[in-house]
């Protein structure tokens, strides 16, 4: 779709473009870090890079000061390389498609038709663009059904963000919960003891899981 459509993506020259995998990344990082002057590790800077991207964050769009200004730079150049090369990362392909879906109505409205029933799973592991790309698609219809457990949410490294989750009950008021709560695994020793780290979880969606196995060895 966005190699045919890529005359409404700016960022990108024509359809040839080329997706940078993890390895293309550190390359141009490391280029970038070397052309700057900058002697740091290329590893942090791609996982800052992906997180920013992950919240919808172009360098023109963050506030410099001199704790991220190293950070904003090279994502900048990061940018302006791939460009060059008329290509983009992964990360991008969320990117560019919640823009397209942001600024051109008849885009939206094609896959909003094409896609009147959403289902996600995993839902707990799904950043900030993902879930806005969700929601755009399902705003003109509301037919939509997450799948997940909050408390296995354990990507936020990734960029993965828990209140789209804990947070779906507001956005869709009118929404319907079932929780499966039985562990078929599991003894019941180790289901007791997830049970209690659980529970201390500050921001979750109650359960009360059990097992019907035999009690087992203690932890």
């Amino acid at each position: 779709f966005m190699r045919r459509n890529v005359d409404f993506i700016p960022e990108l020259k024509d359809k040839n473009f080329t997706i940078k995998d993890e390895d293309d990344k550190k390359a141009i990082v490391t280029d970038c870090l070397k052309v700057l002057n900058i002697d740091a590790k290329p590893s942090w800077f791609m996982n800052a890079i992906s997180n920013f991207k992950n919240n919808l964050l172009f360098p023109e769009n963050i506030e410099v000061d001199w704790k991220n200004k190293d950070l904003v730079q090279i994502y900048k150049f990061y940018q302006e390389r791939l460009k060059v090369n008329n290509s983009c990362d992964f990360d991008d392909l969320l990117l560019f498609f919640w823009k397209m879906l942001k600024n051109y109505p008849q885009i939206l409205d094609r896959f909003q038709e094409q896609f009147k029933y959403i289902s996600v799973d995993e839902y707990q592991d799904t950043n900030f663009a993902q879930h806005l790309i969700v929601t755009r698609l399902c705003e003109k219809h509301r037919r939509i059904c997450v799948v997940g457990d909050d408390a296995q949410s354990i990507y936020s490294f990734r960029g993965a963000n828990i209140d789209n989750m804990l947070r779906f009950k507001d956005q869709y008021p009118d929404y319907r919960l079932f929780k499966l709560e039985r562990n078929y695994r599991s003894t019941q020793n180790i289901v007791n003891a997830a049970n209690s780290l659980i529970r201390k979880n500050k921001g979750q969606i109650p359960k009360h899981v059990y097992s019907e196995n035999e009690p087992g060895s203690k932890i």
